[in-house]
């Protein structure tokens, strides 16, 4: 089926609205994480350090500090305990929170303060489309019945305290919320093979 041929069914926004502030407090996670790093190593970290600590972690905060121990080749514990460092809270912190930042697009701004710079790719997943000729069949013929039947309905040729039985024949239909109008089932039709 060509893309231009597929029809939307459904939305879930209850999904996107998850996702959205998922991605904003993966920012808001990792711009605290970037102001601790910059507590404990003492320093405030450039673009490049910034980046380095969103993509590599913990791995990046000891190649960062490993110029700075007195004994190179001892141990690394050692190390940071004569600079005075403890690394702990932020390895707890960012094994809890790594993953977050990684699923999103976020990039720095002009002031080194990380943001989402487009949609994240997961909203895609919550916009159901026709898949295939059947669905698509089905979900013109479910709007063709839907009209027929409100205005059945509208026209008062069908009482609408009895348009549910007209409605719920049939996989491709469903009420409206109030019971009183046929809609296209898009969840049925999205399962048509």
């Amino acid at each position: 089926m060509r893309e231009e041929d597929k029809i939307l069914l459904k939305v879930d926004d209850r999904k996107i609205k998850e996702i959205e502030k998922s991605a904003v407090n993966s920012v808001t996670s990792l711009n605290n994480l970037i102001k601790e790093c910059e507590k404990v190593c003492k320093t405030t970290f450039t673009k490049a350090e910034r980046n380095g600590i969103r993509d590599k972690g913990m791995d990046f905060i000891k190649e960062y500090l490993k110029p700075k121990f007195q004994f190179p080749n001892g141990d690394e514990d050692v190390n940071l305990k004569i600079l005075g460092i403890d690394l702990q809270p932020l390895e707890t912190y960012m094994k809890r929170n790594f993953h977050y930042w990684r699923d999103y697009p976020i990039e720095q701004n002009e002031k080194g303060v990380f943001e989402l710079v487009a949609e994240p790719e997961q909203i895609k997943n919550c916009y159901t489309y026709t898949e295939n000729e059947r669905q698509l069949r089905g979900y013109n013929l479910a709007v063709s019945i839907s009209d027929l039947i409100n205005t059945a309905i509208e026209e008062k040729f069908i009482p609408e305290n009895l348009a549910y039985k007209m409605i719920l024949f049939g996989d491709i239909l469903t009420a409206n919320s109030h019971q009183t109008r046929a809609i296209p089932n898009p969840d049925r039709i999205s399962r048509i093979k």
